[in-house]
């Protein structure tokens, strides 16, 4: 299955090709690498004399390059949702633009549950998804991320979209650790939303590796579901497919009610680029 995403006012690609991408993020026009940016740029010299913010790696130490005073951070919105978005180190912004057809999942989900629905959030980062949740009505979102800073930019994000912060409940915590706690106190969800990267440390220097962890925390998470709702997944491996994910989730879930999809965001140059792929169980 196939996802586009094309849902958003404040955000879309311009062009991409030779491993770069060109966006816009609100009012500002950035230019960074994407290893799945393949093809050729059709108008390269325009968008390149229209971008505000630029990735300069050609010294291999890799900054961010920022013209004209641009701003270092500003906001963008979704919907209901508003959030701060800033060039990191790591190449991104603070948000995953094509994760917006999973939030519109969960809200649904929840919404039309007509039950008290408890939400954990894996490697949660900027709190977009754990936002969405607690706007949907959830009873309770449970927010689990790695790295303080960014549990602090949540709480930023959370304040400006005026979401209710007595609803979530943000915890710095490497993932499998925590689950495992979890599972020896009996604490249980109705749903269950994960965005596992490739590589990351934990608080404690706690290594995560995608391919040695992933069976683990699949195994773990799926324990503390009870009347389950849905269990999202969203991968970013270039070498991990929508049949490694149902093979995946099926080990540990029932197979009727997995469906998987490849992501991808629309280009106003008429292309699409992937963007990772989505695993989904739902009752």
């Amino acid at each position: 299955m196939k996802q586009i995403i094309n849902n958003w006012k404040d955000y879309e690609i311009l062009d991409f090709g030779a491993g770069i991408k060109f966006e816009r993020w609100g009012n500002v026009v950035l230019k960074r690498p994407d290893p799945l940016a393949i093809g050729k740029i059709a108008n390269y010299h325009n968008l390149n004399n229209k971008t505000n913010i630029y990735y300069d790696d050609l010294t291999g130490k890799g900054k961010w390059v920022f013209k004209d005073k641009t701003p270092a951070t500003w906001t963008i919105n979704y919907k209901d949702m508003v959030f701060k978005v800033s060039p990191t180190s790591h190449k991104h912004l603070g948000l995953f633009p094509e994760q917006t057809v999973n939030w519109d999942f969960v809200r649904d989900k929840i919404k039309n549950s007509n039950r008290p629905i408890k939400v954990l959030n894996l490697f949660a980062y900027t709190g977009a998804a754990t936002i969405n949740a607690a706007k949907a009505g959830a009873v309770e979102v449970v927010h689990v991320d790695a790295l303080k800073q960014v549990n602090d930019w949540a709480k930023e994000n959370s304040i400006l979209s005026g979401s209710d912060d007595k609803l979530i409940r943000y915890i710095c915590d490497d993932a499998i650790t925590f689950l495992k706690r979890e599972v020896k106190r009996g604490n249980k969800y109705q749903a269950i939303i994960m965005d596992p990267p490739s590589f990351g440390r934990g608080p404690k220097n706690q290594i995560w590796k995608f391919e040695d962890n992933i069976d683990e925390l699949l195994k773990l998470a799926t324990q503390l579901l009870e009347d389950p709702l849905c269990l999202v997944i969203s991968v970013y491996k270039t070498d991990f497919y929508q049949e490694d994910l149902r093979h995946l989730l099926g080990k540990y879930l029932p197979k009727q009610n997995i469906s998987t999809y490849d992501l991808f965001l629309p280009a106003t140059s008429k292309k699409i680029l992937q963007a990772g792929i989505t695993g989904i169980y739902q009752v």
